[in-house]
């Protein structure tokens, strides 16, 4: 799949805390975003392309 993707972060409570875009192209991606502002906690992510779910899962943040 090419084209624009949005990676969200999310807290337990489903508030998005950064949103960030970026140019998906076929093949291996990868995309850098800045977690430093938010708390030790367990955050979640998803990466979604024109609506669709690529990927998500639960990031832990750890000072």
């Amino acid at each position: 799949m090419n084209g624009k993707s949005e990676i969200r972060i999310s807290d337990a409570l489903g508030r998005v805390l950064i949103e960030s875009s970026f140019e998906l192209i076929e093949g291996y991606n990868q995309t850098e975003v800045n977690l430093s502002d938010l708390p030790d906690g367990q955050y979640f992510y998803t990466v979604n392309q024109e609506g669709f779910i690529l990927t998500q899962g639960k990031i832990q943040v750890v000072e």
